[in-house]
Order: C-alpha cells, then sequence, then structure tokens
C-alpha cells in the first residue's frame, strides 16, 4: 500500500473558528428528539471565514422555543416562505447553502472535548453567492 507522508501538525484537524461561516446541506434527515418531539438532522459541510472545512451537525426541532432557528435557516437558504407554511421538508433542505453563526461548546465532562456548533443560521443577502457559485 502507498500512503502520503504527512507532518504531525498536518495530521491534527484544524477546529473550525468561531463566528460567520458559509455551509452546504449534505444530509437532512428527519426524526425525533429524545422529548418526542418532530426534528431534521442536519449534516452540513461548513467553510469558515479562514477557509477552514468541517463538518458540524445541527437540528432543527419542531418547538415553539426554537422556531427562530427553523426560521432563520430557511431565510439563510433563501427560502423565507416556507417557514410560514409550517413544513420543512427535507428534499428542499439537500444540496441548499446558506451563512450560519459558529460557536464553541464547552464540554463540562473531561472525557469529552469542546465542539463547534451552529448557534444560529443568518438571513441570505441580496448579493449572496448562489448555490452553484460555491467551490463544494
Amino acid at each position: 500500500m502507498h500512503h502520503p507522508v504527512i507532518t504531525e501538525e498536518e495530521m491534527t484537524p484544524k477546529m473550525l473558528e468561531v463566528g460567520n461561516a458559509h455551509f452546504l446541506v449534505r444530509e437532512a434527515d428527519e426524526t425525533f428528539s429524545k422529548a418526542g418531539n418532530p426534528m431534521v438532522k442536519l449534516t452540513l459541510h461548513v467553510t469558515d471565514k479562514k477557509k477552514n472545512e468541517g463538518i458540524v451537525f445541527d437540528y432543527l426541532v419542531g418547538t415553539e422555543n426554537m422556531s427562530f432557528k427553523i426560521k432563520h435557516f430557511w431565510e439563510s437558504l433563501g427560502n423565507p416562505d416556507q417557514y410560514a407554511t409550517g413544513d420543512s421538508p427535507v428534499d428542499l433542505m439537500i444540496a441548499k447553502t446558506g451563512t450560519c453563526i459558529l460557536k464553541l461548546d464547552k464540554s463540562t465532562d473531561p472525557k469529552y472535548s469542546d465542539r463547534i456548533v451552529v448557534a444560529d443560521f443568518l438571513p441570505r443577502e441580496e448579493d449572496a453567492i448562489v448555490d452553484e457559485d460555491l467551490p463544494f
């Protein structure tokens, strides 16, 4: 077997930067939360402001408390009217792009490391890059 030779530094994955980042929805799966609420599990390919790339999982939970995030998600995809329908079909999410805000979720358990999560989604701007123009 032939394999690449890389340095120790190259082996250490780069953590995504906190702040605004572009995302591509790789997967969107309908499921239920532990409390039994309808939920969509998102697999997002994220590129931060320093061009670091990574996978971030996020969850859109169908509750009143999380409605803001669902609304902002649809606005970020450039489809703000979808929120008003009360339906979030996963087939309208896959392969779509938008902008999100990443934050650091500090672990309270020493067995687990800190992780980057999606704090919220940002509305698509008039002059935003369209899906076809993104490199991923």
